[in-house]
């Protein structure tokens, strides 16, 4: 899954992925510092809780 760009990874509130979204072409992960994932679907506008 690809990295999401800066401007998508600005606009989702920074938490750790519990439940995978369903996932779309669009589909992007978000990498934080102390190693935690967030899996995001653009296309719906949500991010995984």
């Amino acid at each position: 899954m690809p990295l999401c760009t800066q401007s998508i990874k600005s606009q989702v509130p920074p938490q750790q992925t519990r439940t995978l979204p369903p996932l779309t072409e669009q589909s992007c992960s978000v990498r934080y510092d102390d190693g935690s994932w967030q899996v995001v679907s653009p296309i719906s506008g949500k991010a995984a809780e």
